[in-house]
């Protein structure tokens, strides 16, 4: 039996799932016979933190809630060795001299960056994804690239791989069909299943062959994957009892009216009705980014491609505002510990060997510590300090206020952690401000969402030929705001037409 559930954005598509998990515990389904299959290993964490805590279970209780990905790897019975890796890619770059800068997406298991290899790697990965030839791809892809060398790198490829005897995350969706070592499972849950590609699919199915029932679940109107060899097709033709989830639990009025004229432009798609939150919320066109005003709440910073994100970047710093991007931090976390413990020491309190060693990183050997004590050779993990005992044994020679004391960090560093304290953002809690990718955006919502509307030129090609993918997308981004979305008009002549 096959149900399918279609979830428009925030109308809690994992809830749901994990709802009916329920529902088959409670009814004497053993949690080693469920499995639960999400598209990213973000999506596949949250489901297991959440099973956990909502049914009182342990990870050992679920072994299969994984990606797609991670079943094929488990019952095949890899090893991490035996799976091609990024220092796998840069030695096969080095041999065959080709200039790759990006890595993997252990997600789409497709390889991502901008240099010619990374672009020639992708192609090849993606029609081995669609199950088509290389040469096929290639005619698909609007790359400047001869077809002679896109030829010779895949044959170098193959060869690489034999030789290492190794695999690709490609490698292993097709081990996995060709050999079928399919687990039983009385029920399956396939979440975000318009992000599959036509390999995950062929799993599905095998894997819906020996089980009693199968729930999927997903929205086609963000399915946003193309690029890395998803088939919403497949979706969009499933056969089964299906429910519209259509209450959306984030999105107010404005931006839900804004979003559905967006997805309205979608050429093939599931018609469904959803209804928004019953606040208003605010929808607001600006000129510039600048003028959006971001001292205080929370705040996403929504762009098609990682290069539009720079100069956002370079405000925020400028600003004094704490942000992260591809959810790295913007401060080092043992800089902001290291301040705060500095400034204890100051106070009069003792400290710990581990947050002295942390604090001498940010001293220079011959400046503000004695060269010989720059290591702390001499002292014990559970030993604490004073400031005066440090100056007395072991060499500090500073009691300054920290951005004078730790003289080994950059002007830059230094300059923008003052800007940071001065404007009071919290440093011990998760950044204030995040930049993103729509596409690594998705799943994800904030109080405020800023969406920048410019295209590389690469994009906006990909756009005159595949239109509906770049709805999608826009679309996705629209739906991440719970309260303000603010839109930024076109700043190059390369943009998302709203």
């Amino acid at each position: 039996m096959r149900n399918i559930y279609l979830g428009p954005p925030g109308t809690g598509k994992t809830s749901k799932l994990l709802e009916l998990v329920d529902d088959a515990l409670e009814t004497g389904t053993p949690p080693r016979y469920i499995g639960y299959f999400a598209f990213t290993r973000a999506a596949n964490e949250e489901s297991i933190t959440r099973a956990c805590e909502k049914f009182q279970l342990s990870r050992k209780d679920l072994p299969f809630f994984r990606t797609l990905h991670s079943l094929a790897f488990r019952q095949l019975g890899l090893k991490s060795t035996q799976v091609m890796g990024d220092e796998h890619y840069q030695e096969f770059g080095d041999w065959l001299g080709l200039r790759i800068s990006g890595g993997l997406d252990r997600d789409t298991g497709i390889f991502y960056g901008n240099e010619r290899g990374d672009e020639i790697l992708a192609l090849i990965n993606k029609a081995r994804i669609r199950d088509i030839s290389v040469e096929q791809q290639w005619h698909e892809d609007i790359l400047d690239i001869s077809w002679l060398e896109v030829e010779r790198v895949d044959r170098a490829l193959k060869l690489y791989k034999q030789r290492r005897e190794i695999v690709d995350y490609t490698d292993m969706l097709s081990l996995f069909l060709l050999q079928k070592p399919v687990p039983f499972l009385e029920t399956i849950f396939i979440d975000e299943a318009q992000d599959l590609n036509r390999l995950q699919w062929q799993m599905v199915y095998l894997l819906e062959e020996v089980s009693k029932n199968c729930v999927i679940a997903g929205d086609d109107d963000q399915a946003i994957f193309k690029w890395a060899g998803a088939d919403v097709e497949q979706f969009l033709n499933l056969t089964g009892e299906t429910i519209v989830l259509d209450k959306s639990f984030r999105l107010p009025k404005k931006i839900a009216r804004f979003a559905k004229s967006i997805v309205r432009r979608i050429d093939h798609r599931y018609e469904k009705e959803w209804f928004p939150r019953d606040e208003d919320g605010e929808l607001e066109y600006h000129t510039k980014f600048d003028y959006i005003n971001m001292t205080a709440g929370k705040w996403l910073v929504l762009a098609r491609t990682h290069y539009m994100l720079q100069p956002i970047e370079t405000q925020c710093r400028r600003e004094g505002w704490f942000y992260s991007k591809n959810n790295i931090p913007s401060v080092r976390k043992s800089l902001v510990t290291s301040i705060q413990d500095w400034e204890k020491l100051r106070k009069g309190n003792a400290v710990s060997s581990a947050a002295v060693r942390k604090i001498y990183q940010f001293l220079k050997a011959g400046g503000n510590v004695a060269k010989k004590e720059r290591g702390l050779k001499d002292i014990t993990e559970y030993e604490m300090f004073t400031l005066d005992q440090l100056q007395q044994s072991h060499g500090l020679q500073t009691s300054d206020i920290w951005h004078e004391a730790f003289d080994n960090i950059s002007i830059h560093e230094r300059e923008y952690m003052i800007a940071l304290l001065r404007r009071g953002e919290k440093l011990t809690e998760e950044p204030r401000v995040r930049l993103s990718t729509i596409h690594a955006a998705k799943g994800k919502e904030s109080q405020n969402v800023v969406l920048l509307t410019d295209l590389s030129r690469k994009a906006w090609i990909q756009m005159q030929a595949y239109e509906s993918d770049e709805l999608r997308t826009f679309y996705v981004g629209a739906t991440r705001a719970r309260e303000c979305l603010h839109i930024i008009m076109p700043q190059t002549q390369y943009y998302f037409p709203m």
